[in-house]
């Protein structure tokens, strides 16, 4: 009969973030396409870029710092651990 190991808490620790950084790296990239998208629109207009349009732009930019940091932090650790 074959036996079941479990693995290791460190490689669960580790595949468990590399998942969340490949889920923030997916995540920071459809924010960056839809900032880009917001420029666009906003540069094609022209009269006045709508409020709505510069809010959203700027709620994506926050975004995409806060992401973009989270990514940072769990590099960082991820180095500290090898």
């Amino acid at each position: 009969m074959a036996r079941l190991t479990l693995p290791h808490a460190g490689h669960a620790h580790s595949l468990g973030t590399e998942l969340e950084q490949q889920r923030l790296a997916h995540r920071a990239a459809r924010i960056r396409r839809a900032l880009s998208a917001m420029h666009r629109l906003a540069d094609a207009r022209r009269d006045a870029v709508p409020a709505p349009l510069l809010h959203g732009m700027t709620d994506f930019g926050r975004e995409l710092s806060r992401v973009e940091q989270r990514l940072k932090d769990l590099n960082a650790s991820q180095s500290q651990l090898l």
